[in-house]
């Protein structure tokens, strides 16, 4: 059999739930690709609405265009690339769809692109966005269904009972969804990933640093973890978290040794208590862990490498939750080996060689590392400027900076400062990470943003080991002390009211993260353990998913049998609740009355109402005693009526 050919109003309704439930895929995609996939969409709706067809030659070239231009945008087969191309597929199948089969492959393929959305976030934002087009794409779906019966004229879409109806069938499958969210076995990895996740784009500090690479990030708000501290909580101004540290330097960047990520950590002397805290990473889809300096261990399989980074052994594409140790004061590699030292004083042939010039000259007046590294800050402290908005530095990054812009935030402070360290004989590197954060009252934790990202250095004294300096800290102390970076604080639009309310926002996602995206291998072990059972062994876990399955199942089949037994036909359900309605008004019922004595009665008793109620009492009857055929509209908007009926207060 053909399919029917869709009407406006069907076409509208395959539009619409193919907008919403494309919306949780599209938040995570570059603006202009909504705006081309919108602009898309509204030739399809006016092709539809002044009945013309884009020739199938335009719509070919259309097709190549929109797929190189995207494929070209991202650059990389990858999730980003994929979730894009489906997308543009979806609007383009819109100008094609003629048919009630056209419209039901929209519809279930805009579907598929809501779940193709958890691969980039599992957040409440949007599963709320999922929860709005599920329902709509399901009605839509029963719509198209019914418009295809053969005999049946086009139904009107009834919005609200379609809507109703579909989320009256998702009600009825979540048993079976809480037992697969609790009892299916957690896995620590993926069985699956999409080639290229790892290389996608992401904002956050890298494993390299040259002048400007930081600036975004001060403009980016987004959470890259929160910290809760037992005990007494920290001073902003002592938050470090540490991240990858910079050895290698070629004139203008900095970059990390690869060998020293496989070398044993080093000697690390806690001087004073050590500081326990518990962190929650955000996805990074890097192998770093940003823990405070310094961390004491490594925990569960993390690698602690030589200059005390936190690396996971894989990419970071899920909530990580550590807990941790580290020692605010320390003695770190008080004796360095040779190889450290001599990677920690290597600079490049023919660069900056007025910096290099500066730095003998402070040697040559006092060789001990403290008095070069207080000349640096004083000078830094003297003559320069801090911005996020510097000049753009030439070959020689380092003596542009010092002898002509004098002007720059963390990064280049950071670079300079080794440089000249080095230039003098001091042992120096570059560390990367996040200082201070945002401490959330509500939560009782500290929020660290992309915004905080920052830069210092480290040099070794001997005697002292690395030593951190943080050269920012000589021309903008207050950045320092407060530990606010670059973006709404230092803006100045966090006014009380919107703290709080940022407060409360963000306290909610942490509670959406602990409880459903934090539910790991490990806390499932957690969870059963007191019942008896592991959750490490796979026959075990198979026979308790397999039994709670088949009771959410009868559980489910026993809902819908009961709510079927006790509606029975909607019509007659509306008209079983009106007569209970008028009973409590009043209005005495006898089992043995039928609707046209009743009705009557109801006249007589409620005389203000009654023409109102004779009418839908008349329709009623004819359809249920007269034969009369009412098609899916008409009845829903019978039941509707008959619903909405109250007697008028004065009868």
């Amino acid at each position: 059999m053909a399919s029917r050919s869709l009407d406006s109003r069907a076409f509208a309704a395959v539009v619409a739930a193919s907008c919403v439930a494309q919306l949780p895929l599209l938040i995570t995609l570059p603006g202009w690709l909504s705006g081309l996939l919108a602009g898309i969409t509204f030739i399809a709706w006016l092709q539809e609405r002044h009945r013309f067809a884009v020739p199938i030659g335009l719509r070919i070239l259309v097709t190549l265009a929109a797929t190189v231009i995207v494929i070209g945008a991202f650059g990389h087969a990858g999730r980003d690339t994929g979730a894009g191309l489906l997308a543009t597929m979806l609007a383009l199948k819109l100008l094609e769809t003629r048919t009630v089969r056209d419209g039901r492959l929209v519809i279930a393929f805009a579907l598929f692109g809501t779940a193709a959305s958890f691969y980039f976030d599992q957040g409440p934002l949007i599963v709320a966005l999922a929860a709005l087009g599920a329902p709509l794409g399901l009605a839509s779906l029963a719509y198209l269904a019914e418009s295809e019966l053969p005999g049946r004229p086009p139904p009107a879409f009834a919005a609200v009972p379609r809507l109703r109806a579909s989320l009256r069938l998702l009600a009825l499958s979540l048993p079976l969804a809480l037992v697969g969210l609790v009892l299916f076995p957690r896995l620590a990895s993926p069985l699956w990933g999409l080639p290229g996740a790892a290389t996608d784009a992401r904002t956050g500090v890298s494993d390299s640093m040259a002048p400007g690479d930081m600036t975004e990030l001060f403009a980016d708000d987004s959470p890259i973890l929160r910290a809760e501290f037992s005990g007494t909580q920290p001073s902003p101004a002592s938050l470090y978290w540490r991240g990858p540290v910079l050895w290698e330097f070629d004139g203008r960047i900095w970059q990390r040794a690869r060998w020293v990520q496989s070398a044993r950590p080093g000697t690390l002397q806690a001087v004073g208590p050590l500081l326990r805290y518990r962190i929650t990473q955000e996805p990074t889809e890097r192998r770093y862990v940003f823990a405070l300096d310094i961390p004491q261990a490594a925990p569960n399989d993390l690698q602690l490498n030589a200059d005390r980074t936190l690396l996971s052994p894989r990419p970071l594409d899920r909530l990580t939750r550590l807990e941790l140790e580290s020692a605010p004061s320390y003695r770190l590699d008080p004796v360095l080996p040779q190889a450290l030292r001599d990677l920690a004083l290597r600079l490049p042939d023919g660069f900056n060689p007025r910096a290099r010039a500066l730095a003998e000259g402070w040697r040559a007046e006092d060789p001990a590392p403290e008095a070069i590294a207080r000349e640096a800050l004083g000078l830094f402290n003297r003559e320069f400027t801090y911005t996020l908005r510097p000049p753009m530095l030439g070959r020689d990054s380092v003596d542009d900076f010092l002898f002509a812009t004098r002007a720059g935030f963390c990064e280049h402070f950071s670079s300079a400062f080794a440089f000249l360290m080095r230039a003098a004989g001091v042992p120096a590197r570059v560390v990367l990470g996040y200082h201070g954060g945002w401490y959330s009252a509500t939560g009782n934790y500290w929020l660290v943003a992309n915004s905080d990202a920052h830069a210092w250095t480290e040099i070794w004294i001997e005697g002292r080991g690395w030593v951190r300096v943080d050269p920012t800290a000589a021309v903008a102390p207050e950045r320092i002390e407060s530990g606010s970076g670059g973006s709404m604080a230092e803006r100045g639009v966090l006014n009380d009211f919107v703290r709080t309310l940022m407060q409360r926002a963000d306290w909610m996602r942490r509670a959406w993260n602990d409880v459903l995206l934090g539910y790991d291998a490990r806390r499932q072990q957690t969870l059963l353990r007191p019942l008896g059972l592991d959750a490490r062994d796979w026959r075990v876990m198979a026979m308790v998913f397999g039994g709670a399955a088949l009771l959410a199942v009868g559980l489910t089949m026993l809902l819908a049998m009961r709510h079927g037994a006790a509606r029975g036909d909607p019509l007659a359900f509306e008209w079983r609740r009106l007569r209970q309605r008028l009973a409590r008004a009043g209005l005495e019922t006898h089992p043995h009355e039928g609707p046209q004595r009743w009705t009557e009665r109801a006249l007589r008793r409620f005389p203000a109402s009654g023409p109102q109620l004779e009418v839908l009492s008349a329709r009623y009857i004819a359809w249920r005693y007269a034969g009369q055929r009412l098609d899916t509209d008409e009845r829903a908007r019978l039941a509707r009526e008959l619903r909405r009926f109250r007697p008028r207060a004065d009868s």
